[in-house]
């Protein structure tokens, strides 16, 4: 009789472990959620901390506002010979729009270098290209460059095109 009481005695136990274990395992589940929300409340407060103590959350401006245009210059019409094989060319008027308040004193005493500067960058191109809009603007934008750069940058607002004809 020993022998059967000694198994049963022995298997309680068992069970008793087992069941202890399963109690140790659910901890460590309730462990592991706590563990996640923990890391969560962290990161969303690090993420508040630096949009409101650091002013992450304001949008930042991508560029400044452009000054507003002031006096308008016009040269007279070049003509200009063009980089395609044979005889094409092209008329082209320009407006240099200065910079609000900017003087233009300074734009007419040299205005020839304009011109020179002008004439070099429109020869360049391709009667074919001049005669999209894509070419167009890029010429404005390459002229426009290059008038800041004979202006310091902070008289030129831009050069356009006022008048354009190309054959």
């Amino acid at each position: 009789m020993a022998d059967e009481t000694d198994p049963e005695e022995t298997e309680e136990p068992k069970a008793k472990k087992k069941k202890e274990k399963k109690p140790k395992g659910d901890k460590k589940k309730g462990g592991k959620k706590k563990l996640i929300i923990l890391l969560v409340l962290l990161l969303g407060g690090g993420f508040a901390a630096k949009t409101f103590l650091l002013g992450g959350g304001a949008p930042a401006k991508a560029e400044p506002e452009p000054p507003a245009p002031g006096e308008i210059i016009e040269i007279d019409p070049l003509t200009v010979n063009l980089a395609d094989p044979g005889l094409h060319y092209a008329r082209v008027g320009l407006g240099v729009v200065l910079v609000e308040g900017a003087v233009s004193d300074p734009v007419n005493a040299h205005i020839a270098l304009l011109k020179d500067a002008a004439i070099s960058i429109v020869g360049r191109y391709e009667s074919t290209v001049l005669a999209t809009s894509k070419g167009q603007n890029q010429l404005r934008k390459q002229l426009t460059t290059m008038a800041q750069k004979l202006f310091d940058g902070d008289v030129v607002l831009e050069v356009v095109l006022t008048e354009l004809v190309v054959q």
